[in-house]
């Protein structure tokens, strides 16, 4: 309907402006219709499709140990020049989990946070609810544990690790699960002198991290025994 007043009031401009344009009441009459045909192009309905970043915020104490979502997608529909104000702009939505409890939370996605101007509607919101899963953080040290295979020709009198335990953080069922954290495997067969050496931590769960220990190596001192001639 909207398409077909405007084609009319196309071909009623392109006559007047045809006409004799020194008539003052000709040129009301256009200058009237160009102002019609603004308004109602700017005026519009259209619909796009955008993507929200999400910004989950905790307490120092509590971390989320779920998968949740980063982003969301939303459908906005409105005016054809507001739409257009919003169609290069980057969209973040911040969680506050901040006062939440530890265990399951739903979250609602509230559209008015965006900062939506009035005329624009959101249509759709996928996800509209989010789900994250608090635990609360524990901080603890466990030995480290060499792990090594083969056998000396020389005869090991002793290994010595620096440091021989490791402080690590994560969410308390899994740090608790945790009493020792294991070394890469070193090939003792390959070692045929007292020497000094760095050997990596084997790799835990994402959600576990060293607090003691950023670089995930330790040094170790391998003493043999002395061959006699």
């Amino acid at each position: 309907m909207k398409t077909n007043i405007v084609k009319t009031l196309k071909v009623i401009l392109k006559f007047l402006r045809g006409a004799v344009l020194e008539n003052i009441s000709l040129k009301l009459i256009a200058a009237f219709i160009t102002l019609t045909l603004f308004v109602i192009v700017a005026g519009e309905s259209v619909q796009i499709s955008k993507r929200v970043k999400i910004e989950y915020e905790t307490s120092e104490s509590m971390m989320i140990v779920n998968d949740v979502p980063f982003e969301f997608e939303m459908v906005l529909s409105g005016p054809k020049s507001l739409i257009g104000s919003v169609r290069n702009r980057d969209f973040y939505y911040k969680v506050d989990l901040k006062g939440a409890n530890e265990g399951p939370t739903r979250i609602q996605i509230n559209p008015r946070e965006l900062g939506l101007d009035r005329g624009i509607l959101v249509s759709s919101l996928i996800p509209s609810t989010l789900y994250p899963r608090l635990e609360r953080i524990l901080t603890k040290k466990v030995p480290i544990e060499l792990k090594f295979i083969g056998q000396s020709k020389v005869g090991i009198k002793s290994i010595v690790l620096n440091p021989s335990e490791v402080e690590i953080a994560g969410p308390h069922s899994k740090v608790t699960a945790v009493t020792s954290v294991p070394t890469e495997m070193l090939d003792i067969g390959k070692i045929h002198k007292s020497q000094d050496m760095e050997i990596s931590l084997s790799t835990l769960d994402p959600q576990i991290q060293w607090i003691s220990l950023k670089s995930g190596k330790i040094k170790i001192h391998i003493e043999v025994f002395k061959i006699k001639y």
